[in-house]
C-alpha cells in the first residue's frame, strides 16, 4: 500500500497517498470523510514510521546483528531481497 522505496513520508508523492486515501474510502464510509483525511493521514504516518523501526529493530537489533549481516541475510517476511536491501543500505 505504502510505497517501500522512500526514506521520509514527505518523499511520497501525491499520487500514492490518493491510491492510499481511496483505500480508505473503499473500507469506510461517512457523508464527511474528507474531515478525516488529515488526521487519517497524520496516522499514516505514524505508522509507517513505526513499520520502518520495527524491521530494523526486529531483524538487526534484536538479533545483534550488523547491517552488513542483515544485508546479505533473508529479508523479513513480506519483503523481496532487493526491497530489504535497499531499505538497510
Amino acid at each position: 500500500m505504502c510505497p517501500l522505496r522512500v526514506h521520509k513520508w514527505n518523499d511520497i508523492g501525491e499520487r500514492e497517498k490518493e491510491h492510499m486515501w481511496s483505500a480508505v474510502t473503499d473500507v469506510f464510509s461517512n457523508e464527511n470523510m474528507e474531515v478525516y483525511k488529515e488526521h487519517t493521514f497524520k496516522h499514516m504516518k505514524e505508522l509507517w514510521g513505526n513499520w520502518r523501526s520495527d524491521l530494523l529493530r526486529n531483524n538487526v537489533t534484536n538479533k545483534n546483528i550488523t547491517l552488513k549481516a542483515a544485508y546479505n541475510a533473508n529479508p523479513p517476511t513480506g519483503l523481496d531481497k532487493a526491497e530489504w536491501k535497499w531499505l538497510i543500505r
